[in-house]
C-alpha cells in the first residue's frame, strides 16, 4: 500500500478536494497541497497506532546481555511478547530507556512487536495484518485527518466504522460458538 493510494480512497470517501496530480507515482512534490500534508501526518499516525494496539507483526531475535542489559535499539521494538533463555525457561525482565534489563548475563530468545518506519507520500508500506484493508486504513485516515481539523462529527463517524472494522478483522474465529445440531 502507498499513502497516495489510500488519500485516494480517502478523497472518493469524504471529497476531500485533493487534486488529481497528488496520485500520480511521477509527483514528488504533494508538499503544496496542506490537505495531502495533514494526510501523510495521519496516516504515519494510524500506522503507528495499528502497530501498537492492533499489530499481528511479530518478530523474532536472538539477543545477548551485558551486566544485565539487553540492548534494543538495534532492532524496532514496541513491546516483548516473550524472552525465554537456552532452556526454553521464562526469563523476568524490566523496560528500561537503553533496553531490557534481566538479572543475568546469557543469549535469550526475544519474540516482540515491531515499530513501524515513518513513510513518505508514494512509499510502498506493509500493513501490520493481511487483514486490514487499505479501505480500513482509510477510515482511520479519515477519523483523525477531521479530528485534527476540529470536525467532530465527520470525526467520531469514521472512527467508529474505523475500529468497527478493526474489530470485525482481528475477532478469532473460534470466539463465534454454533448451537450444535440435534436430530430427532
Amino acid at each position: 500500500m502507498k499513502v497516495s493510494q489510500i488519500a485516494k480512497i480517502c478523497n472518493e470517501l469524504a471529497n476531500l478536494g485533493l487534486p488529481a496530480d497528488c496520485y500520480q507515482e511521477e509527483n514528488q512534490d504533494y508538499s503544496t497541497d496542506n490537505c495531502a500534508k495533514l494526510l501523510l501526518t495521519v496516516a504515519n499516525l494510524v500506522l503507528d497506532e495499528l502497530y501498537s494496539n492492533w499489530a499481528t507483526a511479530i518478530d523474532k531475535a536472538i539477543v545477548t546481555s551485558e551486566g544485565g542489559l539487553i540492548d534494543t535499539q538495534h532492532i524496532s521494538l514496541n513491546k516483548v511478547i516473550s524472552l525465554t533463555d537456552s532452556q526454553g525457561q521464562t526469563v523476568p525482565f524490566r523496560y528500561t530507556e537503553r533496553g531490557l534489563f534481566v538479572d543475568y548475563d546469557g543469549t535469550f530468545n526475544l519474540t516482540y512487536t515491531k515499530l513501524p518506519t515513518h513513510v513518505g507520500w508514494n512509499e510502498e508500506f506493509v500493513s501490520p495484518s493481511p487483514r486490514i484493508t487499505p479501505r480500513i486504513f482509510a477510515y482511520g485516515m479519515l477519523g483523525e485527518y477531521f479530528h485534527s481539523l476540529g470536525d467532530v462529527e465527520p470525526a467520531e463517524r469514521y472512527l467508529a466504522k474505523y475500529y468497527d472494522a478493526l474489530r470485525a478483522v482481528t475477532r478469532k474465529i473460534s470466539t463465534v460458538k454454533m448451537p450444535a445440531r440435534r436430530w430427532w
